[in-house]
C-alpha cells in the first residue's frame, strides 16, 4: 500500500541515544565501586543498551509519520482528524511517537505511520508481534509475560499477549485459502524423504470461560453421570512426517486448528 505525501526530514549525523549511551558507559567504567553482584551489573548494561535501542526505534518510526491536511491512499482521499502521541510495542520495549490519524467519510480511520511500518493491530511493531505470537503458541500468556519480564526487553501485559493470537486468527480466517496456499508453496520436503505420513486427531482443550466446575455441579445435582472433560472444546491437530528409505523420521510439521461445534475434518 502506497501512502502519498511522505514527510521528509534531514537526518542528523549524530544520534542522541547513542551519544547518551556512550556517556553513561564511560561513567560506568570510570566508577571505582567494585562489582558486588555481577547480575546487577549485567542488568544495568542491558538497560543502557535497550533504552538506546528504543530511542533509535522511536526516531526511525517518527520519520514515517505524515503531518498534512490530507493524504491519498490507493486513490482514496483521507483528511487529518487527530494528531496525538501513541505508544507501540517493539521487541525492545515500548516506544512513544507523535502520529496523525486520518478519516474518510466512507471508510474506517487510517494511520499512515502504522501502514508504512506494518504495525499489527495498532500496537505491535512487526518483530515484536512475530516474537510474541511464537511465544504464546508455546506457553500460556501469563508464562510468556514472566519470561519477557525476565529477559528485560519488551514487557506487554498478559491481556495484550492473550488478545494477539485471537486477532491474528481473525485475519487468518478471512484470508484462509491464500494463506494456506502460501504455506504449502513454502513447504520444504527433506531431500532424502521417500515416505510421508499424515495424521489427524482431536484434542479436548479446557476453555477459560468453560465454567467447568459449574457444569459438574449441575450434573451431580441432576443425578447425571459426568462424562468427559467438562468445560472443554475439541480442536483438531495434525502432523505431516517425512521418512527416509530406512524408516527413520527426518522431520515433522505440526498443525492445529479450532473446530466448530460437532464438526470434525
Amino acid at each position: 500500500m502506497e501512502v502519498c505525501q511522505p514527510l521528509t526530514k534531514v537526518a542528523n549525523d549524530s544520534c542522541p541515544a547513542i551519544d547518551q549511551l556512550q556517556q553513561k558507559l564511560t561513567l560506568l567504567r570510570q566508577s571505582n565501586n567494585p562489582i558486588q553482584h555481577f547480575e546487577d551489573h549485567e542488568n544495568e548494561i542491558h538497560s543502557l543498551f535497550i533504552q538506546a535501542e528504543r530511542e533509535i526505534l522511536a526516531e526511525e518510526l517518527q520519520k514515517l509519520d505524515i503531518n498534512k491536511a490530507s493524504v491519498e491512499v490507493n486513490g482514496v482521499v483521507y483528511h487529518q482528524a487527530l494528531r496525538s502521541y501513541q505508544t507501540y510495542q517493539s521487541a525492545a520495549g515500548p516506544v512513544r511517537v507523535l502520529r496523525s490519524l486520518y478519516r474518510n467519510a466512507g471508510d474506517k480511520c487510517i494511520v499512515p505511520l502504522e501502514l508504512k511500518a506494518g504495525v499489527v493491530e495498532g500496537y505491535w511493531l512487526p518483530k515484536a508481534a512475530k516474537q510474541a505470537a511464537w511465544m504464546v503458541a508455546q506457553l500460556p500468556p501469563a508464562d510468556v509475560k514472566s519470561l519477557l519480564d525476565l529477559m528485560g526487553n519488551m514487557s506487554p501485559s498478559t491481556s495484550s499477549l492473550a488478545r494477539l493470537p485471537k486477532k491474528l486468527n481473525e485475519q487468518w480466517e478471512q484470508h484462509l485459502d491464500p494463506f494456506e496456499t502460501l504455506l504449502a508453496e513454502n513447504l520444504t520436503v527433506p531431500p532424502d524423504a521417500v515416505t510421508v505420513a499424515a495424521s489427524l486427531d482431536g484434542v479436548m482443550l479446557p476453555m477459560k470461560d468453560g465454567k467447568r466446575q459449574e457444569k459438574r455441579e449441575k450434573s451431580v445435582a441432576e443425578g447425571k453421570r459426568t462424562r468427559g472433560p467438562a468445560g472443554c472444546q475439541e480442536a483438531s491437530c495434525g502432523t505431516l512426517s517425512f521418512y527416509d528409505d530406512q524408516g527413520d523420521r527426518l522431520s515433522t510439521i505440526r498443525m492445529g486448528r479450532s473446530l466448530k461445534a460437532r464438526k470434525r475434518h
